[in-house]
């Protein structure tokens, strides 16, 4: 299954996309604005993306909990916690004040991104349950349950539009445990999802369009279409991951696809690294860059290659060094 290490690394190459991309879309007028809702747009796939990838890759194994537990807590508890310090003294200027820590890091407070693994830890806890019975549930139920869990995640959003924070029946774990099973389905099973590429590409336009006509609505950025918990992400996500399985799961080696595997190897340790390189790149007086430290359309890609290959540089030393590879 090589094309999921390849998949893996579409999927942090689109997380990268998503955060440097980010000043675009916050701060960008016009034909700026417009570039970054394109790509942003395009990236909202990422989340989606590692968590049917977690589902592909754990729910047939079959294996003692208390060795999942501990093989678990080694790759995602301890890099999160360690990361989560760092994090947290790097944003309050070195200063480590435990109470405030323990409260931001209940309330994922921390970082931005680290928002992840408060939906992956509870998802990785409940797999020893899901192997128990997985083989055993219907692929048309598992699809069921993924679109109707993720349609009340969408009107949930939309009727916020109006102010209607009701949030009916609404639980992103639910939604998580869709992604598992998806991935599961679509990696393990020989399942033919029927009109994939139609839905796929209808739900990359209602993410876009939808996005766009609420935001002129508004009068200011709406996120309600770019929810990865929702129908419309979810549906476009599935559709990129099944292409995924039919067309990189090639034994032929193109530069591309070594490429792709070579960052997916190190996804996890870019992941956690790069806002950090995101803050300081834009600290330096000399160095300082970003998307909109000049022309948008040559900063924005100079930005997005300066920090993937600035984590890489960081990620892959650390990788080698026995008591720090696990923060990567």
């Amino acid at each position: 299954m090589n094309w999921i290490s390849k998949t893996r690394g579409i999927a942090i190459l689109a997380v990268l996309l998503i955060h440097v991309n980010a000043p675009l879309l916050y701060d960008g007028q016009g034909s700026i604005w417009w570039l970054g809702h394109i790509f942003d747009s395009i990236s909202r796939l990422a989340v989606p993306l590692f968590l049917m990838i977690s589902g592909a890759l754990l729910l047939h194994k079959e294996e003692p909990v208390n060795h999942y537990i501990e093989k678990r807590a080694t790759k995602i508890l301890i890099p999160f916690i360690l990361w989560s310090v760092i994090y947290f003294v790097c944003k309050s200027s070195g200063e480590f004040n435990v109470k405030v820590f323990i409260q931001q890091f209940l309330n994922a407070k921390i970082y931005y991104h680290l928002w992840y693994f408060y939906i992956l830890v509870p998802l990785y806890i409940f797999i020893p349950f899901l192997r128990q019975f997985i083989k055993s549930i219907p692929s048309s139920y598992i699809l069921f349950y993924a679109v109707i869990s993720s349609s009340i995640t969408t009107i949930n959003d939309v009727l916020g539009i109006y102010g209607l924070n009701l949030q009916i029946f609404s639980n992103p774990f639910s939604v998580g445990v869709s992604y598992l099973l998806l991935g599961y389905i679509i990696a393990r099973r020989e399942y033919e999802l029927k009109h994939y590429q139609v839905y796929g590409i209808v739900s990359f336009l209602i993410i876009f369009m939808g996005t766009y006509f609420v935001t002129v609505w508004r009068g200011s950025l709406s996120q309600v279409f770019y929810d990865a918990l929702g129908l419309p992400v979810l549906m476009y996500a599935v559709m990129v991951f099944y292409l995924c399985k039919k067309h990189l799961n090639s034994g032929i080696r193109t530069y591309n696809s070594r490429f792709l595997e070579y960052i997916g190897k190190y996804s996890f340790g870019i992941y956690l690294v790069h806002p950090l390189l995101l803050s300081l790149m834009q600290k330096f007086p000399l160095l300082s860059i970003s998307a909109l430290s000049g022309n948008p359309y040559i900063m924005m890609p100079v930005t997005f290659i300066a920090v993937l290959f600035i984590s890489l540089l960081v990620v892959i030393p650390l990788s080698k060094i026995p008591i720090l590879k696990r923060m990567t």
